[in-house]
């Protein structure tokens, strides 16, 4: 470990279906370490969550007791009625964090609050960090926030106050319709052409009926970076979340090459959009529930 090889005094855990990012912090909530893992929720049964989480931050559990805050756990690990699920409209910001008992002394673990969409009794809203860390650190932003990955999620904040929810698969279905080249993988990815995309964009929010006619074409496009076929999804997509974007500022959150085209598309009909980096939120929303159970031990 750098800075002298201190002690972290607490660990930050972001979970994904997809994968796992981790840091060690210290009192000052200055980064020690950061380590990314490719072991996801989606390839962890419930009961194997704990160990799966001592062996990631094992070589960081120098301290006894060391404080861990989770983003992304699997619902059966929390206790019925522990509060797990916030239900939107919500303020991710004002929600504490749930303690949950471990086997391991050296663990003490708080979960994130996950956040449930308006009408839904089992479904989940991803990114609870990285939503906290926007209400925390842009207070009164009021506008559209875009997130996009393998389902792409919008979401209309107000002043701290998530307001609504809507998702799309649109990465997914692309990659169902026309899935990338096994040769193609172990390359860096080819820029889309932004006047191929953005057409295909506007065509699609003109007549997002035709999509999927127009689509069977562009899955037979030899475009190793298939401009028009996601121009076509994306540009659909837009026309199902105009109410969350019409007239309103977007914060699209990346660096990914889904970001970027979700950045072009919205930009090409004249909107405003604003860049956010998934880390530095997700990290902030981690830190902000960190310090907020810090005053809650404090005030007891």
């Amino acid at each position: 470990m750098n800075r002298n090889n201190a002690a972290p005094h607490w660990i930050a855990v972001d979970w994904s279906e997809s994968g796992m990012r981790a840091w060690a912090l210290d009192s000052r909530d200055a980064v020690l370490m950061k380590v990314r893992s490719a072991q996801g929720l989606a390839q962890i049964a419930p009961e194997a969550f704990e160990t799966v989480l001592f062996n990631l931050v094992r070589p960081w559990l120098i301290r006894e007791q060391t404080p861990i805050i989770v983003s992304g756990v699997p619902g059966s690990v929390l206790d019925e009625g522990s509060g797990g699920c916030a239900g939107v409209p919500c303020r991710p910001a004002a929600l504490r964090v749930i303690p949950v008992k471990t086997a391991d002394s050296r663990l003490s673990l708080h979960f994130l609050p996950g956040l449930r969409p308006p009408g839904s009794d089992g479904g989940r809203i991803a990114c609870e960090s990285l939503i906290r860390g926007i209400a925390a650190e842009m207070p009164d932003y009021c506008g559209a926030i875009c997130i996009p990955d393998t389902q792409t999620l919008w979401l209309t904040m107000n002043s701290g106050e998530i307001i609504s929810t809507k998702m799309f698969m649109t990465a997914e279905l692309a990659d169902l319709i026309a899935p990338q080249d096994a040769e193609l993988m172990s390359v860096p990815e080819v820029r889309p052409d932004r006047r191929v995309f953005v057409n295909a964009v506007a065509d699609a929010m003109e007549q997002p009926e035709l999509t999927f006619q127009h689509a069977i074409s562009a899955r037979e496009d030899l475009d190793p970076a298939k401009a028009w076929l996601k121009g076509l999804l994306i540009g659909q997509e837009l026309a199902g979340a105009r109410d969350a974007w019409q007239g309103q500022q977007v914060l699209v959150v990346g660096p990914s090459p889904w970001s970027t085209l979700y950045e072009q598309g919205l930009s090409s009909q004249g909107v405003s959009v604003q860049p956010c980096d998934s880390d530095q939120m997700t990290l902030a929303g981690l830190t902000h529930a960190y310090r907020s159970l810090c005053e809650t031990f404090a005030q007891a």
